[in-house]
Formats: structure tokens, C-alpha cells, sequence
């Protein structure tokens, strides 16, 4: 059997900002959030998952169906910026979400304030999708892609 995506982690800028994103325009439930200088958390671990070895960081982590979402912001050492990164670069990413209706999604992200999309829904054969990203967050983070559920 085949492993099952658990969940796809994005480094971040702004903790606060991407976490609004997911939680309060997406819906998604914060289930963790962190600091490597909290008491209670075992930093040697991490340090080493991350491989990092002075790794002070940030990390939230919020239920979405399917796949989770993990966000990380380091506050050191400082990392390199993906600013500029385009869609054909090598290493460019994107999340992709389903939802039953890609208007209704589409109207609803046009009308939040901190959200900024690419375009209307584009239909090229076979799934109407679009981006959207948080508004300020434009180059240095991926974007999210609608995709109309039960087309492909």
C-alpha cells in the first residue's frame, strides 16, 4: 500500500498572517501552535528534524481534510528569501483545495480583504481552477489552487 500525505509544510514570513488565511478564510482548525522557546516543547528533536542545529522557530499546525497544513517561521538563523519565484522556476510549489463550488469560492475570496486571486475562474479543459494567496504575502508564498470537486 502506498503512504498516505499526512501533511505539506510552508515555510513563512508572517505567522499570523498565513494563519488567518488558513483559519479564518479557508476554515481550517489550528489543532498546534508553537515556539521552540516554549517550556513544554522538546527543541533537541526538532532541531534535528529540521536539520538545523540552532534552529529558533515558530510552527502551527491546522487540521485540513485530507492533508494537514504545517507553517514554520524561523527567527534564526535567518534562511534564504524565494522572492521572485515564478511559476515555471524549478521548485515552485502550490496547494491545491477541491470545493463543490468554485464561484461561490471565487466571490467569497474577491470580497475578503486580505486574499488577492490571479484571476476569475479559468476552465482549460478539464477543472475550472483559480490562485489565490494571502494580500501581501504575493512572491513569497505558494499559492493556493480551487479546483472545482468531482472535475479533473
Amino acid at each position: 500500500m502506498p503512504p498516505r500525505a499526512d501533511h505539506m509544510g510552508l515555510t513563512v514570513e508572517d505567522m499570523d498572517v498565513m494563519v488567518e488565511f488558513y483559519r479564518d478564510t479557508l476554515g481550517f482548525e489550528v489543532v498546534l501552535r508553537a515556539h521552540s522557546d516554549d517550556e513544554e516543547m522538546d527543541t533537541e528533536p526538532l532541531r534535528t528534524l529540521v536539520g538545523i542545529d540552532d534552529a529558533d522557530l515558530e510552527v502551527a499546525f491546522l487540521d485540513a481534510p485530507g492533508c494537514a497544513v504545517e507553517l514554520v517561521r524561523y527567527d534564526a538563523p535567518p534562511g534564504d528569501s524565494v522572492e521572485g519565484v515564478s511559476n515555471n522556476d524549478v521548485g515552485a510549489k502550490h496547494f491545491a483545495f477541491e470545493v463543490d463550488d468554485i464561484d461561490e469560492w471565487y466571490d467569497r475570496f474577491e470580497a475578503t480583504e486580505n486574499v488577492s486571486t490571479t484571476s476569475p475562474p479559468q476552465d482549460f479543459g478539464f477543472t475550472p481552477r483559480f490562485c489565490a494567496r494571502p494580500r501581501g504575502q504575493r512572491r513569497r508564498t505558494p499559492r493556493s489552487r480551487m479546483r472545482e470537486r468531482g472535475k479533473r
